[in-house]
């Protein structure tokens, strides 16, 4: 089972994961990301970032410059999974 995402598409998708933008008030500023976008590809992330929304993987918040975050988590979480990336089933307590 794949999920058709390129690697410009998961690099995104693993950065929101990493900071932990999962709700409508955590969002990472769509600047930041286009930055550190550019230093890896070498192009705008604005075209990856309007096939995430589409797709349902991102959403964003309605602010001057957009800020992103992961909206659905169950589909992101596998698709970073598939491809080898270290994701957290579930809820991890300490002991």
């Amino acid at each position: 089972m794949t999920c058709n995402l390129g690697d410009e598409e998961l690099f995104i998708i693993n950065l929101l994961y990493l900071k932990r933008n999962f709700k409508s008030d955590a969002g990472y500023h769509s600047d930041k990301l286009n930055k550190l976008f550019r230093k890896k590809f070498n192009k705008d992330a604005k075209d990856v970032i309007k096939r995430l929304v589409n797709e349902g993987y991102l959403s964003s918040i309605g602010k001057s410059p957009p800020k992103y975050y992961i909206c659905d988590k169950p589909k992101a979480f596998s698709a970073l999974a598939q491809h080898d990336y270290s994701v957290t089933q579930g809820r991890i307590r300490r002991l």
